[in-house]
């Protein structure tokens, strides 16, 4: 597999900002998909699976491998 078709990182931590919290997201992987401080994300949550998901709306489409 090609460098460039490594999967990309996954968040990775939750940080405190001021009274909130906020999800990190690895620079490497905003980077690769175009994610940019400000950007508008849909967050859906299935509490019988326990997970969280985040759609980034500008982000581009990527080259599932």
């Amino acid at each position: 597999m090609a460098s460039d078709q490594q999967p990309l990182p996954i968040i990775n931590r939750v940080v405190r900002t001021g009274n909130s919290i906020a999800v990190v997201v690895p620079a490497k992987f905003a980077r690769k998909t175009g994610i940019r401080s400000g950007d508008k994300v849909d967050v859906s949550i299935d509490y019988e699976s326990g997970s969280i998901t985040y759609k980034f709306l500008s982000i581009r489409q990527l080259n599932l491998v």
